[in-house]
């Protein structure tokens, strides 16, 4: 979801504001601005998605708690994930890239300094620097083992390039999977 403009109440997130375990979401990502009350996130604002290959640049703004840059709360498994947009707020419930988390993150990355927050419930930390880096040596997704072109199986990802402001970005030979429903649901609507 590019530039997304998200106003909500509770649950609220650039691509879902609610995902359920029955779901996967993988190869996605945000940017714009993302606006609630609480279980607000950049991508899902309450996650029990499994989440995979995913990322968010939108800012998220909170009127009260459980906020974070991907997700604001989540209970299932995050991998090779990222955010690097604003987040506002400063209590417990507010994170780089997670409010609460009550599930896994693994070998996923917030941006201390664009976000503003030096703490996450999940996550690793790391500096724009760290974030744009290119090089192959010290690049922390590489060494993280983060599936990039020309060095990965499928080359999900790719950085540099003069795209996404240095950040890396989903490669475009993937295939994006929200979940089986939603492309039922869509199948079934396009074919109605």
């Amino acid at each position: 979801m590019a530039n997304c403009n998200i106003t909500g109440g509770q649950t609220t997130g650039g691509l879902a504001g609610l995902s359920y375990e029955a779901c996967n979401i993988n190869n996605c990502y945000s940017t714009g601005s993302v606006n609630g009350t609480q279980y607000v996130g950049g991508l899902v604002g309450n996650n029990g998605a499994t989440m995979t290959n995913c990322y968010s640049r939108a800012s998220v703004t909170p009127s009260s708690n459980l906020a974070g840059g991907l997700i604001g709360y989540n209970s299932a498994s995050v991998t090779n994930c990222y955010s690097s947009g604003s987040v506002a707020g400063s209590n417990s419930t507010i994170g780089g890239l997670v409010g609460e988390n009550g599930g896994t993150v693994t070998n996923s990355f917030w941006d201390t300094l664009t976000s503003e927050q030096a703490t996450s419930d999940g996550g690793i930390a790391a500096t724009t620097s760290q974030m744009t880096n290119t090089t192959t040596t010290d690049n922390i997704f590489l060494v993280a083992g983060w599936d990039f072109k020309g060095v990965g199986a499928e080359g999900i990802w790719n950085i540099g390039n003069g795209r996404n402001d240095g950040y890396p970005y989903l490669d475009g030979n993937i295939r994006v999977i929200l979940s089986p429903f939603l492309l039922n649901s869509l199948h079934s609507l396009l074919n109605s």
